[in-house]
């Protein structure tokens, strides 16, 4: 378990105050360890003669308010050179410390990855594509917090391990996480090219994978510049897919055109607000529910809309009753994805091929996928075919859903477990 971090503040390099995707780089530095696990932060500073003390004070400041910071931060200097301080004395404590440089962009989840193939005792460093060492995982200390580590890493901005006492060294590549070494400030736009290219989605389907994702990208940039936060960007991605599925009511050739480019669009804006939320470290389950809910309603009054443009087109002889099977599947399914959410299963389960699907499916109600086929049925006059489609479509959706809470009702039931983990719903933002 990580339970202590170490983030080197050298004297040269980045400017800590330098922002990063929509932060400064020492507050991503202390959320990424805050993020990892780690209780206490020991921030240290190289020494900086007399413009240190207030230096210190004006980083300090920008860490102060944030209500994301839940981690005890101690600021300190190296154990070495005339202007050193003794590091704070504390309890020793079992568990894991992670050693970086300020200069040092990593996943937390590339951390969590070390914590838990750590063997007791093992010192775990990671390297970057030029072979330096930039994150280091180690034994708590029992003396001065920096011994596994040189004390030179301060000034270098690495944290390449020069001793590692009585426990033994292993060397292990960074993939397939992400772990970027700034080297000055010129490199910042490289590395928050690196950070969004790190966020994709394991859940995203096709068309997000390959078109959504790609366009998202410089409007996420733009949205990162701004004081937008997560959840005000889900809300500007409902209203353009409401203003789209309106446009189905203009029921002519250009009106559903229109109305599935501005659903298009408002697919590519529900991407930005979940890689926000993971660069500024602001997801949360609430935004994951608005996220969803949202996605609910812009899929019911596209169909609602898309059913009134098929039927002024004449496409089909009952559109209104594609469309109430298709608004009763919805709503079927977001109840299966909230009982989904509170399921509690088996952990020996868990791992099944029925969980991955369940768990797959839970995300896949947020998906917009078939954002792309309504502008193509748009395009050659054929809502018809689509109407149909999800209409058959999300039956199959919510029943398939329903069966396989079924049977890990019954698994549970059978097997008397206690509620330790469960087949979660949206805990974090989706996009």
């Amino acid at each position: 378990m990580i339970t202590t971090a170490c983030i080197f503040i050298p004297a040269t390099g980045p400017d800590p105050l330098s922002r990063l995707g929509g932060m400064s780089l020492l507050k991503r530095a202390v959320l990424s360890a805050q993020r990892a696990g780690a209780k206490t932060c020991y921030l240290v500073m190289d020494a900086w003669s007399e413009v240190q003390p207030a230096r210190q004070e004006t980083l300090q400041r920008d860490l102060c308010g944030d209500k994301r910071l839940t981690i005890q931060v101690v600021w300190t200097q190296p154990t070495d050179g005339p202007a050193a301080q003794p590091a704070p004395a504390r309890t020793v404590t079992s568990g894991h410390c992670l050693y970086y440089s300020l200069a040092t962009l990593f996943s937390p989840a590339l951390a969590c990855d070390l914590d838990r193939t750590a063997q007791p005792g093992e010192t775990v460093s990671v390297e970057t594509e030029c072979g330096t060492s930039a994150l280091v995982l180690g034994p708590q200390p029992d003396a001065a917090f920096g011994l596994p580590v040189q004390e030179t890493a301060a000034r270098t901005g690495t944290t390449a391990v020069a001793e590692v006492g009585r426990s033994s060294l292993r060397t292990v590549p960074a993939s397939p996480h992400l772990l970027y070494q700034l080297t000055d400030s010129t490199s910042l736009r490289r590395a928050e090219s690196a950070l969004l290219a790190s966020l994709d989605n394991l859940k995203d389907g096709l068309v997000d994978t390959y078109l959504n994702r790609k366009l998202s990208r410089p409007l996420t940039r733009f949205f990162l510049s701004t004081a937008l936060t997560p959840n005000q960007i889900t809300a500007l991605s409902c209203l353009i897919g409401l203003l789209g599925a309106a446009c189905f009511f203009q029921a002519d050739y250009w009106g559903p055109v229109l109305g599935a480019l501005l659903l298009q669009l408002s697919a590519v804006i529900d991407c930005c607000d979940g890689e926000v939320a993971r660069m500024k470290f602001l997801e949360s389950r609430l935004g994951a529910w608005l996220d969803i809910t949202l996605d609910t309603v812009v899929h019911i009054a596209t169909f609602v809309g898309l059913g009134f443009a098929v039927w002024a087109q004449g496409g089909t002889q009952a559109p209104f009753v594609l469309v109430g099977l298709m608004v009763g599947g919805i709503v079927l399914s977001f109840a299966c994805v909230v009982v989904a959410d509170r399921m509690v299963v088996p952990t020996v389960y868990q791992q099944t091929w029925q969980a991955r699907l369940l768990h797959r499916m839970v995300f896949g109600l947020a998906s917009r996928d078939y954002s792309l086929l309504i502008f193509l049925c748009a395009v050659f006059q054929q809502l018809s075919w689509f109407l149909w489609a999800a209409a058959i479509g999300v039956q199959v959706f919510w029943l398939t859903v329903a069966v396989l809470l079924y049977h890990f009702r019954r698994l549970k039931r059978a097997t008397h477990c206690p509620a330790r983990a469960c087949v979660q719903g949206p805990a974090s933002r989706l996009p």
